[in-house]
């Protein structure tokens, strides 16, 4: 079964894992929100391998809500939200 932790924004990550688990799920969507500490390769790993000992996967970053984020629009507006990403090619 797999959750979106933007529904617990009010909860840290930790809260917010146990909760999931403790309900069944076995795969999360992040919430950008909830992982903004997370800005080195070692704490993505060790917040991954955190996430794996109490059973559960990732299944994708949730960007809705976020400022760079503009769905279903113009050309612009996606590539705007590509450049908020990072992610527009140059």
């Amino acid at each position: 079964m797999r959750g979106s932790t933007s529904t617990l924004k009010e909860y840290t990550v930790g809260e917010s894992l146990k909760i999931f688990r403790e309900a069944g799920f076995t795969r999360l969507e992040m919430a950008r929100g909830h992982l903004l500490l997370c800005k080195t390769h070692e704490l993505r790993q060790s917040f991954a391998a955190h996430a794996e000992e109490l059973g559960l996967t990732m299944g994708a970053l949730n960007a809705v809500g976020e400022n760079c984020f503009e769905p279903f629009g113009t050309d612009e507006q996606k590539q705007r939200s590509l450049e908020a990403m990072g992610l527009a090619s140059r």
